[in-house]
């Protein structure tokens, strides 16, 4: 009979909403984790409205739960990408019959690299 009150005592344990961020702190959005694996988490509001890739975690003074969600600053695409991006379009348009193999190449290690 304890082995059932003990399990009954775990699926009741307190839970807490966090922040699910990437390696950079980007907010990706939410999940309940139990209240004691919520340490170094963001711990936020269950009916949080930020967009997930539009924000970022800015970490306070304080403690890893003391910042703020700070928005990202549109990012225009570098020119490697506009390149790629051009180069891909004018090649499966049909525009370039004859596309270079240092073209190819550099798309292929390009889209590799960036995972384009």
């Amino acid at each position: 009979m304890s082995e059932a009150f003990d399990m009954g005592k775990k699926e009741n344990a307190a839970t807490v909403t966090v922040a699910v961020l990437d390696n950079d702190g980007i907010f990706l959005g939410i999940e309940e984790v139990p209240e004691n694996d919520a340490d170094g988490r963001v711990q936020v509001p269950a009916d949080i409205d930020l967009k997930p890739g539009a924000y970022k975690w800015q970490v306070g003074e304080n403690a890893a739960n003391d910042g703020r969600f700070m928005p990202i600053a549109v990012h225009f695409p570098g020119a490697d990408k506009a390149l790629y991006d051009t180069l891909r379009t004018l090649i499966e348009g049909g525009v370039m019959s004859v596309v270079p193999s240092s073209v190819t190449s550099w798309m292929a290690q390009a889209a590799k690299k960036n995972g384009w």
